[in-house]
């Protein structure tokens, strides 16, 4: 295992050549009388050095979702590189999140589950297949979302993509 020194010297390093950074992206768009709709995209750390990376990671988009404005509406979607299941430790980051949000895909709520029949994580190198990508909503109405899995998409990435139609 290398050194934190050497660490943060390799990822700024791989950073600076390839643009790999873990981020949270916001847009904001004017809707109606006054209000927005502000979408953020999520990249959480696959591969956290400590527990408390991926956490704070969560915790900050949270954070950001909860600084919205009252009357607008928002969507945070991405790779949260974590399940929200209640019974895996790493769900206690996502779990207020959900509480506070509708979310995509429903494990806690089964009678508000959209088209969740496929994982959104299925890397070739192993037989997982889980939920790492979610979509957390207020003031919208997610009217379809469906993973995207095909011979296509599975060769892009481990992660397969949503495509969410909403109404405002």
């Amino acid at each position: 295992m290398p050194t934190d020194e050497a660490f943060d010297w390799l990822t700024s390093l791989l950073g600076r050549i390839f643009g790999f950074k873990r981020a949270i992206l916001k847009a904001s768009c004017p809707i109606n009388n006054g209000t927005q709709l502000h979408l953020l995209n999520i990249h959480a750390c696959a591969c956290p050095r400590t527990d408390d990376i991926l956490p704070k990671q969560i915790a900050i988009a949270h954070e950001l979702m909860r600084a919205i404005p009252d009357g607008d509406a928002a969507v945070l979607a991405g790779d949260f590189n974590t399940e929200l299941d209640p019974d895996k430790k790493t769900a206690t980051s996502l779990l207020p999140l959900a509480n506070d949000y509708e979310v995509f895909p429903k494990k806690l709520n089964p009678e508000k589950i959209y088209d969740q029949t496929e994982p959104t994580f299925q890397p070739s190198y192993s037989q997982q297949r889980c939920h790492l990508d979610h979509m957390f909503f207020n003031k919208v109405n997610l009217n379809s979302a469906t993973v995207i899995a095909n011979a296509e998409t599975k060769k892009l990435s481990d992660h397969l993509p949503v495509v969410a139609s909403i109404g405002l």
